[in-house]
């Protein structure tokens, strides 16, 4: 089975926005974490990231969760090539709060300012996707 960020990005941002509608916060901010994610490994791969058999990304520092691969994506895309798409995302880094293990926490966790905070993140991640495939990297 090979793994598609892209495919991931879409159905997990779907779901974290019925979620988010639904106001079914902790999952919403969960996916909207990992939403985030799949847009900026997709981009990396597309900016010329190595990857293993299966698609996934094969530097260890780009195998991380959101909270630490906003960071390790803008210090990838520094070059030449990708420095438009680190500029996109800015200099903060709205996940620096969110975990993957917060999948496990109670409901009382979730904030909606939290989880709109996140949601901002995870559009500020689809833009540099979505730049991508307007700049043709990504088709």
């Amino acid at each position: 089975m090979a793994i598609n960020f892209r495919k991931a990005l879409d159905r997990h941002w779907t779901d974290a926005d019925s979620l988010d509608r639904a106001k079914r916060l902790a999952n919403a901010d969960h996916l909207f974490g990992i939403s985030a994610e799949c847009a900026l490994k997709a981009v990396m791969i597309a900016l010329g990231a190595p990857t293993n058999s299966d698609g996934d990304l094969s530097n260890a520092d780009h195998q991380k969760h959101i909270n630490t691969l906003w960071s390790n994506f803008r210090i990838f895309a520094q070059g030449p090539h990708g420095a438009r798409y680190a500029a996109k995302l800015g200099s903060i880094n709205p996940f620096k709060d969110w975990h993957v293990i917060q999948r496990y926490f109670g409901d009382e966790h979730f904030t909606a300012a939290t989880v709109q905070a996140h949601r901002a993140g995870a559009f500020k991640a689809k833009e540099v996707f979505q730049l991508a495939i307007q700049d043709g990297i990504l088709k």
